[in-house]
């Protein structure tokens, strides 16, 4: 029986501790009630969390229909853009007006030289006029 009633001491003891944890465990938890949020409180973060997101989403909208625009021009002036045909046809173009200079040169230079050799006839015929006319004017009028 001694142990039965150390037993019924150590329970008092114990049930005095579990009594004075109990009211300092009531006393925390109601301290901690600061802590946690009402129901009131997260319905008026979710409705700023909401009005945030709404506000996000119109931007992204916005932004979204402005690059579809952007797009839009950017296709249409890439519709007017030549081709490589065309490109092609532009440079067998150009292949031919620089053929065609070529041969203009050419024909210029031909036709220089051309006129420079009528121009060194024509010299020299002049030249031989100038000795018949010094000749004549020496002789008739110079004599007189």
């Amino acid at each position: 029986m001694a142990v039965m009633e150390q037993v019924r001491e150590w329970s008092e003891v114990l049930n005095g501790l579990l009594a004075a944890v109990q009211v300092l465990m009531i006393a925390a938890l109601a301290g901690m009630r600061k802590f946690f949020t009402t129901p009131a409180q997260v319905d008026a973060r979710i409705a700023v969390a909401s009005k945030a997101q709404s506000e996000v989403s119109e931007c992204q909208r916005k932004d979204i229909e402005t690059l579809g625009e952007r797009v839009g021009k950017v296709e249409t002036a890439m519709k007017n853009l030549p081709t490589a045909q065309d490109i092609q046809s532009l440079l067998l173009a150009v292949e031919g007006v620089r053929g065609a200079t070529r041969e203009l040169s050419l024909r210029i230079d031909g036709l220089a030289d051309e006129q420079a050799a009528r121009l060194d006839g024509m010299r020299d015929v002049l030249g031989t006029l100038q000795g018949q006319v010094t000749m004549l004017y020496n002789h008739h009028l110079k004599e007189k």
